[in-house]
């Protein structure tokens, strides 16, 4: 008996018995995870057991059944299981099942409505330990300034010991010792130097390495704590996701291979899902466009010269503070106006991020980053689904929303009294993007703790978010948050639920494929896949994916708030056009396309040249209306 991540066995004589499983069951496996009993035939002495055949149990569907209830479950063939053949390919092979297993089950289903998740606090703010460019440079120079007076302290206890060495020679040979006895020996001032010398190694390594708190004393205590949570649930997340993906995944290599291959070519030929809602109004995209370089500028020098925006890598690799200082440069602001920055690479659901005034709009703007380092990516697989606020959330991305709002919004109140903003505006990229709407979500439950005020609002702006919201969350606050996709991007798509549908495609398309597509048409293409060979495959995978659409049977996450898509729409007169629309989470975050784009799509390149051809596009068509 196995479900995601639990394996329980048993024998014949321990069924008569009945023999019973604890399983534990999480709120996530209750909604993806499927029980399967298998039944087997004990082997010979010299055979291994035989697989006779297998039930599978969907956990999602005992929502309406009692506490405790029995049912006989039909025992099919493994080659009609979930992981080895789609829903209409079972139907469809109208052969009976071996048997029946008869089973008692009590389980309480955990509902959306007695859940309590959504009933606890957030726990009470703290102070974070981040870093300011200016007071790290009047560390840095202070340091250098003890330095070189230490080196020039040095060499004239150098010139001292010479000329004491001197006097010594010359006192020896005419036998006055006595005139050196009050003078330090040699080896007291090599002792002495000594001592120097460990200080100023013991001072260059806190320059090399600067302690990160310089706001003070900080109990570290809670951070630690939450450092610790944060790698063990990476290593069990991990391991749930690889189970779930192998449970029950029984195609090859080269049949998986097929299945991708055939969706591409479904989804080729399917028309984009558009609003058409396009935006003529340049200035309802004006602050977004502005607000991009404040998200791709917390990627530091690295990002930045990814981007060609740089001074060149060696040379910003080789300053101090280079990623600080490339922020200051590319947005071009004064270094006072870098309030506070924490890049780090080593801690899931700690995201780096910076905290820069932007005078031109009054606003404190906070900028997490999105998918750099090899942690940030953790938490993208740590995919598992929580009940929050009456509906679902990514576990991780709100793990960091919650690291945010506990230790960077005490700074975010200070720099907002400190300057007297007026606003404060939360951005990012990828996974910075969906962990800022999470965030914006968390504030705009407690806008009292900020200045009183009309004028004082919150804004948030994501730039290719990855899904972290279930859709009524996720359209609740379309007046705050404005999330910008490119085209058709896998990121903005993907999600536990979208994942599962997509697993089903593939077996779907194998299945069609069975007997019809060879070897030969995957290696040189699916050109030549047409007419009724292909129209049977079509219409198959068409068939099983209306039912995966209507059914539901997978809750996706969705992009938050009000979202706009580009999109290339070349013209006669201007073929670089890029058009930008209005649109809904249901249009982008329905389903992952499986196209060659979807990867290129979520290239921070892209809103480079978007925003800018957008714009031109949106300047060039109204200066034509005027002019009609």
């Amino acid at each position: 008996m196995y479900t995601l991540d639990q394996c329980y066995q048993s024998n014949l004589e321990e069924c008569k018995n009945k023999t019973t499983f604890d399983f534990q069951v999480t709120f996530h496996t209750q909604l993806f995870g499927t029980m399967q009993l298998d039944l087997f035939d004990t082997g010979t002495f010299y055979s291994t057991d035989k697989h006779l055949g297998r039930t599978e149990i969907r956990l999602g569907l005992l929502k309406h059944m009692p506490l405790s209830f029995t049912n006989y479950y039909e025992i099919w063939d493994r080659t009609l299981s979930s992981g080895a053949s789609s829903s209409i390919g079972r139907e469809r092979t109208r052969v009976n099942s071996i048997g029946a297993i008869h089973a008692q089950i009590n389980y309480q289903f955990v509902s959306l409505e007695n859940s309590k998740d959504d009933m606890v606090q957030l726990p009470a703010a703290e102070s974070v330990v981040a870093t300011n460019l200016v007071m790290q440079e009047q560390i840095v120079a202070e340091a250098k300034r003890h330095m070189q007076f230490n080196r020039e302290r040095q060499k004239k206890r150098k010139e001292a010991i010479q000329i004491k060495e001197r006097i010594v020679n010359l006192h020896s040979e005419s036998g006055e010792e006595d005139l050196i006895q009050p003078l330090a020996t040699d080896d007291d001032y090599k002792a002495s130097d000594n001592e120097e010398e460990e200080e100023d190694d013991e001072f260059g390594e806190m320059v090399s390495a600067p302690s990160d708190n310089v706001n003070g004393d900080f109990d570290s205590t809670s951070e630690e704590s939450m450092e610790v949570k944060g790698k063990d649930t990476v290593t069990k997340m991990i391991g749930k996701l690889m189970a779930a993906f192998g449970q029950g995944f029984e195609l090859t290599h080269m049949q998986v291979v097929t299945g991708l291959s055939l969706l591409e070519k479904f989804f080729t030929d399917l028309p984009r899902q558009r609003s058409w809602d396009i935006v003529r109004d340049l200035s309802e995209i004006e602050t977004a466009a502005r607000f991009w370089k404040f998200s791709i500028a917390s990627y530091g020098w690295k990002g930045l010269n990814f981007m060609g925006k740089g001074n060149g890598i060696l040379s910003d690799a080789i300053r101090e503070h280079s990623d600080a200082r490339s922020i200051v440069e590319y947005l071009i602001i004064p270094k006072e106006d870098l309030l506070a920055y924490e890049f780090r690479s080593s801690e899931a659901f700690r995201p780096s991020y910076f905290i820069a005034r932007d005078r031109f709009t009054n606003s404190i703007v906070l900028s997490i980053r999105g998918t750099m380092s090899i942690m940030d990516t953790l938490t993208d697989l740590v995919c598992e689904y929580e009940p929050w606020k009456g509906g679902y959330v990514h576990s991780g991305m709100k793990q960091s929303a919650v690291w945010f709002y506990q230790y960077v919004l005490p700074l975010l109140r200070t720099f907002i009294h400190e300057n007297n903003a007026t606003g404060l505006v939360i951005v990012g990229h990828s996974l910075g993007a969906a962990t800022a709407a999470i965030l914006t979500d968390m504030l705009m439950e407690c806008l009292d703790t900020f200045p009183d005020g009309k004028d004082f609002n919150i804004k948030c702006f994501g730039y290719a978010p990855a899904c972290g919201l279930s859709l009524d969350l996720a359209e609740k606050h379309k007046d705050v948050v404005q999330s910008f996709v490119f085209a058709e991007d896998i990121v903005s798509k993907l999600s536990y639920g979208s994942m599962m549908d997509v697993k089903e495609l593939v077996i779907a398309s194998a299945e069609a494929a069975k007997n019809t597509v060879g070897i030969s048409d995957i290696i040189l293409g699916n050109n030549k896949l047409e007419g009724e060979r292909w129209k049977c495959i079509s219409d198959r995978v068409s068939e099983v994916r209306k039912r995966l659409m209507n059914q539901q049977d997978n809750p996706r996450l969705y992009v938050a708030g009000q979202i706009y898509q580009f999109w290339n729409d070349p013209t006669p007169s201007n073929q670089d056009r890029i058009t930008i629309e209005k649109t809904t989470a249901m249009n982008v975050s329905e389903e992952v396309v499986i196209k060659k784009s979807i990867l290129t799509d979520h290239l921070p390149t892209n809103f480079d040249l978007a925003f800018r051809k957008a714009r031109e596009a949106l300047m060039l068509e109204g200066t034509m209306k005027r002019s009609v």
